[in-house]
């Protein structure tokens, strides 16, 4: 039928002497040229890179009116400006090297090495062979102040006791570096580069290990503001008089942008803030996970590792973009109201979480077994995975707890379901982590997070039913176990750690099994205790005291698993930055 249709219609243009090929052909020409004039219209609306007067490609939009003002010829007129400013800021370098103490090569290769074997993938902001060679050859993707800020990270990592300024507290590791470091920045921010964007991501990770929240959330959020300058999140070939950047450049700035997306994401929801980075806002592509690396740049040895890091990269970028889709719709200040949209989001959100699983690569899968080429961060992967679904389903728990006829509604119970499994699955993840490589010791800092949330669930539900025996006793005794361990690298662990150990000993969440723990974990966290408690005294910093801040801890604690509160941000974690100041 419809081929008659179109037939009888070619026939009555026929008769009407319109030839069809010429105008079909005609039709094509105008589309082509209506497109081509939209993508002028749209490359002029992105807005343009200029190089300024330090050398650095800076981003301005159509809005600005500077792209009218831009020469289109003479690149070299900064030129002289900025080989001026080039030297008076290595002569400020040079002037506060020569106050630092001198570190032993050998130790600068410990700590880079420890940064790039434990931090680095997790959070891929530096590129480890651009990092390398221009660390040996003077290039422009190392600086005094990213290598300070590597220092200083790669420190949390170490046992030995001379990167600690007090040795007996390993909460003072990279303290030192971390302090030359806000030295550089002072003359860095003068003239920002890639590499400021770098360490100051660094800097906040720095300030969340020894419990400055506040200190960090700064930093990182200096850091977003520069990748926008640089117009990081931006396609630089789409836009208006843009420089030809070299590949590697391209590659890195691709690398740091979904870098800290990732981690705006990570802290959004480690302090219940709304997210500052958002996907709309982006057209740099995705991190690719073929590797694509510049041959003439030395990469690591292992090649398998190096890709592993790529799949790495791209498997959080996108769990990333789902997280931003619960924190904005669910959490933020005009989140979705109560009722069928919200539901509606909840179904097709778990729908797509259950499919970024489904569809992860082989590789990044969890394995039973310890193999040589499985990396300890997807182990935290899997558990930022079950920490949003917690995070999902978290708003609809208020009504499930509540309702003294939960069990009677199957929406009500599949969610509560969905929340306790997820729960367990972190505690498992930890035990099997545990297992294949000896603690969290060396950990990024978002375990501490994923641990918190899964443990408050468990607790939360245990009061409600108020069970002696329970098994989750024991889920609950796995995450203080883990926070332990956290908490040599990371204070704010250390905190939480101390806060739960006081909740599970109260009279108030204790069955008739309190007095004694699980026998699967007692040894291990007694040991865990003991070494807390032996820490307690180096923690007389200020803002970080152990005996009012856990105090605090404990009464918000207490608060939250004793109240109806449960669909605010705020009455689900701790406000860190608060502790912190």
């Amino acid at each position: 039928l419809l081929h008659s249709r179109i037939k009888l219609l070619e026939q009555v243009l026929w008769l009407h002497s319109i030839d069809i090929d010429a105008s079909v052909a005609q039709l094509r020409s105008r589309g082509m040229q209506a497109l081509a004039a939209t993508d002028e219209v749209c490359t002029e609306r992105d807005g343009s890179l200029n190089v300024g007067g330090d050398g650095e490609a800076r981003y301005f939009g159509a809005s600005s009116g500077r792209m009218e003002l831009q020469p289109t010829s003479g690149t070299d007129a900064g030129s002289s400006s900025s080989d001026t400013g080039a030297r008076h800021l290595s002569a400020l370098y040079h002037q506060a090297r020569d106050q630092e103490t001198e570190i032993p090569v050998e130790l600068m290769n410990h700590l880079v090495d420890l940064y790039f074997k434990w931090e680095q993938p997790w959070f891929q902001v530096v590129d480890e062979g651009l990092f390398r060679q221009s660390w040996q050859a003077g290039g422009r993707y190392c600086s005094p102040l990213l290598l300070n800020c590597i220092f200083a990270i790669g420190s949390r990592y170490s046992d030995r006791e001379e990167v600690r300024s007090s040795p007996e507290d390993p909460n003072t590791a990279g303290q030192l570096y971390l302090e030359v470091a806000e030295v550089l920045l002072h003359f860095d921010l003068k003239s920002p580069s890639i590499t400021t964007i770098q360490s100051l991501a660094i800097m906040a990770i720095c300030y969340v290990a020894t419990g400055f929240d506040a200190k960090g959330w700064l930093r990182h959020g200096m850091a977003i503001r520069l990748a926008l300058d640089m117009g990081l999140n931006l396609d630089h070939s789409n836009l208006a008089r843009s420089p030809q950047l070299p590949a590697e450049e391209v590659n890195l700035r691709r690398q740091i942008y979904w870098a800290l997306y990732c981690t705006d994401k990570l802290w959004a929801s480690y302090t219940g803030r709304v997210c500052t980075m958002l996907d709309f806002q982006t057209l740099v592509s995705l991190p690719s996970t073929l590797s694509s690396t510049n041959k003439t740049v030395p990469q690591p040895a292992d090649s398998t590792r190096r890709t592993l890091l790529e799949m790495l990269h791209w498997a959080l970028c996108t769990q990333c973009q789902i997280l931003e889709k619960i924190l904005v719709n669910l959490y933020a200040p005009k989140r979705l109201p109560p009722g069928i949209r919200r539901q509606a989001f909840f179904e097709s959100c778990l729908l797509e979480l259950k499919s970024w699983k489904y569809h992860l690569p082989v590789e990044l899968g969890i394995r039973d077994v310890a193999t040589g080429n499985c990396l300890p961060h997807i182990y935290i992967l899997h558990m930022v995975y079950q920490t949003s679904i917690i995070l999902l389903v978290k708003p609809f728990l208020s009504a499930a707890l509540k309702s003294p006829r939960r069990d009677e509604d199957p929406s009500l119970t599949i969610q509560l379901n969905l929340c306790m499994e997820a729960a367990r699955d972190t505690c498992l993840l930890g035990d099997k982590y545990r297992d294949l490589f000896g603690g969290f010791r060396r950990s990024p800092v978002t375990a501490t997070h994923c641990t918190l949330s899964a443990a408050l669930v468990l607790l939360q539900v245990r009061g409600i039913e108020k069970k002696s025996h329970d098994p989750r006793s024991q889920l609950v005794e796995s995450c203080i176990l883990t926070l332990g361990e956290l908490s040599e690298s990371w204070m704010p662990a250390q905190n939480y750690c101390r806060g739960l150990q006081r909740i599970v000993k109260s009279p108030r969440y204790s069955g008739s099994d309190s007095a004694e723990p699980g026998q699967r974990n007692r040894e291990d966290i007694a040991q865990a205790t003991c070494r807390l408690q032996s820490q307690s005294a180096h923690d007389g910093q200020d803002g970080i005291g152990p005996v009012a801040e856990d105090l605090e801890i404990v009464g918000w604690m207490d608060r939250f698993l004793s109240s109806d509160e449960l669909v605010s941000t705020g009455n689900w974690f701790p406000w860190a930055g608060h502790l912190s100041e």
